[in-house]
């Protein structure tokens, strides 16, 4: 399915078995009649997002429980209830000014090699798809912070940030636009895909020694944590209150150095990375 979309469709005359599901991932977009699509949403279907063999699946679907009627030639669906928490509530939440929904990415339940995860040893998955973006917030001088993500973008999030909620069955992260630190282009899981935002930068961290000097191995526990290595991506910059962005003093390709405990650290195929903020740069090595 990568790089392309496909649209599929199932009937049940008399029934509310109707279904029709329009799938965007990668650089494919959504395909189909943007005319039915529209007339859809309007009669009471809604998004849904999914993640399916690494890609952001997004579908628009007929909720389960709606009911129809046909009025002057058209059919009209009734919405079915939302839930947050268990409790029902009569409408979509909102997200407003820098905060984001996210519904938080299934945690995986093998390793790379194939073997089961006890569930207390499943790493608590810090990424998943955009269902609602804020207006974004202002400066105390008045200037805005627009946001830097879009609905339906898949970001990536710090560790700690966010207050999880079960909406609608499943599980859910309001973040703010600080706790955000990338989206991903196309909305693949990977390295190559890494779109930093604002003054983040994505670093390819290099390997600790693992040797003394006099040519003694180090154990796991003794290996030094790295604190330099190659820019692989970073955002704009700092936004300034004039809305301009702060320059960024370093180039892709150039290591740095940075603060032994700053950044959030990430893995893609065994490799580790950091995201660090600009400030968080000591040096151009």
């Amino acid at each position: 399915m990568e790089g392309s979309a496909s649209a599929s469709r199932s009937r049940a005359e008399g029934g509310n078995t109707r279904q029709e599901r329009v799938y965007a991932c990668e650089r494919g977009g959504v395909k189909g009649k943007r005319g039915s699509v529209w007339a859809a949403q309007r009669a009471g279907w809604r998004w849904t997002m999914a993640f399916v063999g690494g890609c952001a699946v997004r579908s628009l679907a007929r909720p389960a429980g709606a009911e129809a009627a046909r009025s002057s030639g058209s059919r009209v669906a009734v919405l079915a209830s939302r839930t947050l928490n268990g409790a029902t509530i009569e409408r979509p939440l909102r997200a407003v000014r820098n905060n984001v929904l996210v519904k938080i990415a299934e945690a995986p339940e093998k390793t790379a090699g194939g073997l089961l995860l006890a569930t207390e040893a499943m790493e608590k998955p810090n990424y998943g798809v955009a269902v609602s973006v804020g207006e974004g917030a202002f400066f105390p001088s008045g200037g805005k912070i627009d946001m830097s993500i879009n609905e339906n973008d898949v970001v990536l999030f710090g560790s700690y940030g966010g207050d999880e909620i079960t909406y609608d069955g499943a599980k859910h992260a309001f973040i703010t636009q600080d706790d955000v630190l990338c989206y991903f282009e196309g909305g693949e899981y990977k390295a190559d895909a890494v779109r930093p935002v604002y003054d983040r930068v994505f670093v390819k961290k290099d390997k600790g020694v693992t040797e003394t000097a006099s040519g003694l191995t180090l154990s796991t526990n003794a290996v030094e944590k790295p604190t330099s290595g190659e820019v692989i991506s970073h955002g704009p910059g700092r936004l300034m209150e004039n809305g301009q962005y702060e320059p960024v003093q370093f180039k892709v390709g150039e290591r740095v150095m940075f603060g032994k405990y700053s950044g959030s650290e990430v893995k893609f195929d065994g490799v580790e990375y950091v995201l660090v903020r600009v400030a968080d740069i000591f040096a151009v090595l």
